[in-house]
């Protein structure tokens, strides 16, 4: 059960934003909601608002997966990714030039709703910041298994037995995106059972019951045999499971991505101040040091912030931190065409966190160049 927010969409003022021809073909496709129109034909914009705000009687619940659907991806900002998939379809052609992002997302579920589906789970908003890397064997260089129809089942059906035993039920979906060099694989997943109370529209109690739906974002990067995990919560058993289905399923081992460390934070402390530079790559205009936690031979953890971690660093003047290990380190990176600055943090062994963009690939370069980042052997 998904928790919708349609404010915008029971605001009349939005409803305007939408071309009315492309209002009232939505509208048909669900004549069970009775469509508020005036005398003359044209659409009740505050009866309509009114309508999707408190809706009563038997409705659709496909026609609330739509909406929140189109809601979401009808930001100014997705303009031209729309116009990029409708601009050269005949559905289009009379479609005109004065046209708005609601139109566009409106116009595309109309004709390829999973179209729509597949550029929402793409370009969601809610970017991951937090990967889990794994390299792969260096020594067997095993070809991966391009995702095949037959492999992708094969993933979901071995997926799904682990996420049942676990007790989250048979919900595994996979879409696949394929980019330059790198698999994307976007898995649908379910959550522990979860109960709640509602209010029923006669204004009873009742109990309902759901799956919450969450995603989790898998990459493979076959030229350097990688894989890279967002999970929405990192149960060291999904860690698991990943790691060993993927490399089964694309490279016929369960351990063909090792537990090798991917990260190391030793360039902070052979380098300095030289770990922090990054002029050769292109856009990146600075890198701060701005926190290190270190693991004492006591046992104990300590964090060192702004300024003095790198003084602490460079020469480890502090007597607790004479045999301490630097366990991870955080980063402020700023960028030549950007006011704001992103905060990269980094975890000895195979744990990143940053935004993985545009920006985020040349953050990956500099870590590689720097050393914070094995380059896997080829």
């Amino acid at each position: 059960m998904k928790i919708y927010n349609l404010r915008r969409f029971s605001k009349p003022e939005f409803l305007r934003y939408v071309a009315p021809k492309l209002l009232l073909a939505f509208l048909h496709r669900f004549p069970e909601f009775g469509i508020g129109l005036k005398d003359n034909g044209t659409v009740d914009y505050d009866k309509l608002g009114r309508q999707l705000a408190s809706p009563t009687g038997k409705i659709n619940t496909r026609m609330f997966d739509a909406l929140a659907l189109i809601d979401e991806m009808s930001a100014d900002r997705n303009f031209d990714l729309l116009q990029d998939v409708v601009g050269d379809k005949p559905y289009s052609a009379k479609l005109g030039d004065d046209v708005s992002a609601a139109d566009l997302a409106l116009l595309l579920w109309l004709n390829e709703p999973k179209k729509l589906e597949q550029l929402h789970a793409k370009f969601s908003s809610k970017v991951p910041r937090s990967f889990i890397y794994f390299y792969g064997e260096s020594i067997k260089k095993q070809q991966m298994a391009p995702p095949s129809r037959n492999l992708r089942q094969k993933l979901a059906r071995l997926l799904n037995r682990i996420f049942q035993r676990k007790r989250r039920g048979r919900t595994i979906r996979i879409v696949v995106f394929e980019e330059p060099d790198e698999y994307c694989f976007l898995l649908r997943k379910g959550e522990p059972l979860t109960r709640d109370s509602s209010i029923t529209p006669e204004g009873k109690t009742n109990n309902i019951y759901y799956r919450p739906e969450r995603f989790d974002i898998v990459i493979l990067r076959p030229k350097i045999s990688e894989i890279r995990l967002a999970i929405y919560r990192k149960a060291p058993w999904i860690v698991e499971a990943y790691r060993s289905i993927f490399g089964y399923v694309f490279y016929g081992d369960r351990e063909f991505f090792s537990g090798d460390d991917v990260f190391t934070l030793e360039p902070l402390v052979k380098d300095s101040e030289k770990a922090l530079e990054c002029k050769e790559i292109e856009g990146m205009e600075s890198v701060t040091l701005v926190q290190c936690k270190f693991a004492t031979a006591k046992g104990e953890i300590a964090a060192i912030h702004g300024d003095l971690a790198m003084q602490v660093i460079s020469g480890l003047k502090l007597k607790l931190l004479e045999n301490a290990k630097i366990i991870s380190a955080k980063f402020r990176v700023k960028f030549t065409d950007s006011k704001a600055v992103r905060m990269v943090k980094i975890k000895a062994g195979n744990l990143a966190e940053f935004k993985y963009d545009d920006d985020g690939r040349k953050i990956e370069e500099w870590l590689i160049k720097r050393g914070f980042k094995h380059e896997q052997r080829q």
